[in-house]
């Protein structure tokens, strides 16, 4: 079987053109169980990031704007697998 489990979260985009990867952290899990509940963690995490509730206190009046409505709902997708036990 295995020692441990590598887990690593990171988020590509383009800037100036070129594909860059940015690391959202990484962790060594001695067991299948903690790798995936640190990557629920971080999935959770980052969803809150780029859905945070419009009343939470430290965001800056008009922080937040609409998407279209043919934007993919990405932390949806996130929050849904994070809750998926199987």
């Amino acid at each position: 079987m295995h020692d441990e489990f590598l887990c690593h979260v990171t988020a590509y985009g383009v800037c100036d053109g070129r594909r860059i990867g940015v690391p959202l952290g990484t962790y060594r899990a001695p067991t299948l169980a903690l790798a995936l509940w640190w990557l629920r963690d971080r999935a959770s995490w980052i969803a809150e990031r780029l859905d945070p509730q419009p009343d939470t206190p430290h965001l800056p009046r008009g922080a937040l704007t609409p998407v279209a409505d043919d934007a993919p709902d990405v932390p949806r997708v996130l929050r849904t697998w994070c809750a998926d036990d199987v």
